[in-house]
């Protein structure tokens, strides 16, 4: 079936075809007449043959699962700035993969994999500690990332050093200059 446009079309050119066959219209108006049956014959036709203008350009969602590693680590150094004792990471309530490991190669205090401390009730209030040296030391999490915006994001997390040793909330990041800033920290509750 033919949109109304192209409809109206086709009967012109049957009405101009006729039209032309017709040698009784022999007036003093019938060049001005022709001319402008012509004009729109042509304008209709052009809006039916020819294919209809591009969509607008969408912005290229970006990828976000490639920024992922660089808001957690964000998130992370931002808690660290006021650590000492070795720091354990886990991502989602599991270890961090080895590649994102790499970021903190190097790094003061050390920073190591969730798996790698414990929690240890006695003495109390009980502490967390490296399975290895029996240290005292931090464990840093963050949950799902929640994107605000293409430059904003929210991140549930916080910090664990023992029975009466913690914070969580979230973490509001921005996207400026390349690089992933906390901007808030609102803390939900301390341990």
């Amino acid at each position: 079936m033919l949109p109304p446009l192209c409809r109206a079309v086709a009967i012109i050119n049957v009405l101009v075809h006729l039209s032309g066959k017709l040698r009784t219209l022999r007036s003093v108006t019938r060049p001005f007449h022709l001319f402008a049956v012509t004009a729109v014959v042509l304008a209709f036709t052009a809006a039916c043959s020819t294919p209809p203008p591009p969509p607008l350009t969408l912005r290229v969602p970006i990828d976000r699962h490639a920024q992922e590693d660089d808001i957690r680590e964000a998130v992370f150094r931002h808690k660290m700035k006021a650590l000492s004792a070795p720091v354990y990471l886990a991502i989602d309530g599991k270890d961090p993969d080895v590649q994102f490991m790499q970021r903190f190669v190097g790094n003061t205090p050390a920073v190591k994999r969730w798996s790698e401390g414990y929690y240890e009730k006695q003495p109390f209030p009980g502490w967390w500690r490296d399975r290895q040296s029996r240290k005292k030391g931090t464990q840093l999490f963050v949950n799902q990332i929640h994107w605000i915006s293409p430059s904003r994001v929210e991140v549930p997390g916080g910090a664990y050093c023992g029975g009466l040793c913690g914070d969580f909330g979230v973490f509001r990041l921005e996207g400026k200059g390349g690089r992933w800033v906390v901007e808030e920290y609102k803390i939900d509750a301390i341990l």
